[in-house]
């Protein structure tokens, strides 16, 4: 039903978003954060790739770096997003 809505739907992500986080639910909380992030790629959003970095950084999982690395392996055009995730 919310599908059918684009606005209604992006809304709706961003909410389970942010409940899985304050949940402390880490792996739900990356699913949405990389489905988020994936969307927005060719976007030039900086807010997905901050909150990304802020999800990744508080994580106790280590699958941000697979992602990382198969993104930059992907498209070359995002190692400025990239670079400050591989600091932490």
């Amino acid at each position: 039903m919310f599908m059918k809505l684009p606005r209604y739907a992006k809304d709706l992500e961003f909410q389970a978003l942010l409940g899985c986080y304050f949940n402390g639910s880490h792996k739900y909380t990356y699913l949405f954060i990389r489905e988020l992030v994936s969307k927005n790629l060719n976007k030039k959003k900086n807010k997905a790739w901050n909150l990304y970095s802020l999800i990744a950084s508080c994580s106790p999982e280590n699958r941000q770096n697979r992602f990382c690395m198969r993104l930059m392996l992907k498209d070359k055009d995002h190692l400025d997003n990239l670079h400050f995730i591989f600091i932490c």
